[in-house]
């Protein structure tokens, strides 16, 4: 009796909760199952759609259970969830709510799916300016890598070669990137290459095209001032005539 309400309330919350949307990154089309595994274990068994620009962005894909006041990621789950999950459709993962769910019961179940790049950048970032990078624990540490600009998914320029310290850094954006949208940040040791999520590159505006409305306005009023005092003034009437 439990296991029937909790599937028919499963079914009807998840489709009235997604698809989830972020930023660039889309969750569309799931669906649910439930059944048993291979081992005679039941389980709910999850499909969906990952949609992002590119299909070399890896993804965090995290679901979210709600149940009145209480809400938290679930986690006996396998298959293309967690880090790395790279876009496309037929997505699909299995949960074992019955060993997670031994101490749990809620009246209501709603789910949310959430999905973010393992490796992310700001959707906007000028020339000769930082690029701000922060990242999941999905690198080794200290190993070195290589950064490298790609726009279009081909190699653009290479950035830097450094060891990996921190999973938040920043990187120097060349003066002489041109600037166009679509660029992505790829971390790679040589083998394996991890994109970010696209982004812009933004002109670098000259200090003098940022005063020069500043020093139009005065311009302006003061031509007007010395045309009003050098204004032709009208001649003299004809005298009347008797």
């Amino acid at each position: 009796m439990y296991m029937h309400k909790f599937t028919r309330t499963l079914l009807l919350v998840v489709a009235l909760s997604v698809p989830f949307f972020t930023k660039a990154q889309t969750i569309e089309n799931v669906k649910v199952s439930s059944g048993v595994d291979k081992d005679g274990i039941n389980k709910y068994f999850f499909t969906y759609d990952l949609i992002a620009p590119h299909a070399n962005i890896p993804c965090l894909v995290k679901v979210k259970l709600t149940s009145g006041t209480r809400s938290f990621y679930i986690e006996l789950i396998k298959g293309d969830v967690g880090n790395l999950v790279l876009p496309g459709k037929g997505k699909r993962f299995a949960w074992d709510f019955e060993e997670e769910l031994i101490n749990f019961s809620g009246a209501e179940n709603k789910f949310a799916f959430e999905v973010y790049p393992n490796i992310t950048v700001p959707a906007k970032v000028k020339r000769n300016k930082k690029l701000s990078v922060k990242m999941d624990d999905i690198l080794v540490k200290d190993k070195h890598y290589t950064y490298i600009l790609f726009r279009h998914e081909k190699e653009v320029i290479t950035l830097t070669d450094m060891p990996l310290t921190q999973n938040a850094f920043s990187l120097s954006i060349p003066r002489k990137t041109k600037a166009r949208n679509d660029y992505q940040l790829c971390i790679t040791d040589g083998e394996l290459k991890y994109f970010s999520n696209t982004f812009k590159v933004k002109p670098v505006v000259s200090n003098f095209w940022k005063v020069l409305p500043f020093l139009l306005v005065p311009a302006y009023i003061m031509g007007q001032g010395y045309l009003e005092e050098n204004k032709e003034l009208p001649g003299v009437p004809d005298s009347p005539t008797n």
